[in-house]
């Protein structure tokens, strides 16, 4: 979650927070208005972004390996977007991945 441009931009992770904790919600919130808000992080998180990063590297592997085409895109793309141009050009990258199968 992030302002672009004074616009409030939410990724998937922050639409399934909002389902999980609305107060983490509103701290994300506050943060991306500027609001210097302490993160605190445990092992526990730490073990789990890690199984979950290779849990996907496995999932897309293993798509590759049966013959299917994974698309990948570069992550830095939207997490580093200034404009909503640019925002704007990678859904349509995405929406046109899809399009294409």
């Amino acid at each position: 979650m992030r302002l672009v441009e004074g616009r409030l931009v939410l990724g998937a992770t922050d639409l399934s927070d909002y389902i999980s904790c609305e107060h983490l919600t509103q701290l994300e919130i506050r943060r991306a208005h500027g609001e210097d808000l302490p993160r605190s992080t445990t092992q526990l998180a730490q073990l789990l972004a890690t199984l979950g990063g290779e849990h996907e590297t496995r999932w897309v592997e293993e798509r590759r390996a049966a013959g299917l085409h994974v698309h990948s895109f570069d992550p830095e793309t939207t997490r580093s977007a200034t404009t909503l141009a640019a925002l704007e050009q990678a859904a349509a990258d995405t929406a046109a991945v899809i399009r294409d199968g």
